[in-house]
């Protein structure tokens, strides 16, 4: 193991352990140890929750992926607060954002359909209102 990786592993047991005797449960979940010697934190970030209801408001969440489960805490003044209850991984669905590429490209094809049918429809629209019979435009007829 290379001394890097060694490094992160011990920044990252600190961080569980002290994340197991600081972390507030708040009442939402009883308290159980997050230090259990098989969890390994995989990543921390802080995002922005927005909340489902029609209001704009939203929160600043830390949130914090482990081997086996994720935590969402929020800031109360000075310490962490747990803010939903943990969520394992075994009960969990990730869903891959498609890629912006993928929605352009899409949305190119849509929209190449739209014109077509567009075109389509004038045309129809003024071979159906013309005097002459129907696409004799297209051809000339001639008597031999």
């Amino acid at each position: 193991m290379e001394v890097n990786e060694k490094v992160r592993k011990n920044e990252a047991s600190f961080r569980i352990q002290q994340l197991d005797e600081t972390l507030d449960f708040a009442g939402i979940i009883e308290r159980f140890k997050i230090a259990n010697g098989k969890r390994e934190l995989l990543s921390e970030k802080p995002l922005t929750y927005l909340k489902k209801t029609g209001s704009t408001t939203s929160l600043e969440v830390l949130v914090i992926l482990f081997t086996d489960m994720m935590l969402i805490l929020r800031w109360k003044k000075d310490e962490l607060v747990l803010f939903k209850p943990p969520i394992p991984f075994e009960a969990a669905v990730f869903l891959d954002k498609p890629d912006a590429g993928v929605i352009y490209e899409f949305l190119i094809k849509l929209i190449s359909i739209i014109l077509n049918l567009i075109c389509f429809l004038i045309i129809f629209f003024f071979l159906s209102f013309s005097p002459f019979p129907p696409f004799s435009h297209f051809f000339i007829i001639r008597n031999l």
